[in-house]
């Protein structure tokens, strides 16, 4: 399959997802739906020397008002499944 490309966002506000609705940005931030997305993130991450954050659904997690430096990446609400579990 041949994913979409992936959408990056700068200074991305995080408290949007979280439960508290607090936090600041995330240097980069992106929601990868395909492996092939997330496989390109990882890539980009590591070219640029920046660590790799992965966010869940946003509960029990607060972010500092400062931010998140790296990229965070939260699996997109159209997320397809990477593999089956027997």
């Amino acid at each position: 399959m041949n994913a979409l490309p992936l959408a990056y966002f700068e200074r991305q506000p995080l408290a949007p997802f979280t439960s508290w609705q607090i936090g600041g940005p995330a240097d980069l931030y992106a929601e990868p739906v395909a492996l092939e997305q997330w496989e390109e993130a990882l890539l980009r991450a590591r070219r640029e020397g920046r660590r790799v954050i992965v966010f869940g659904g946003g509960s029990n997690l607060l972010v500092a008002d400062a931010g998140v430096r790296g990229l965070v990446l939260r699996p997109g609400d159209a997320m397809e499944e990477f593999c089956e579990v027997d």
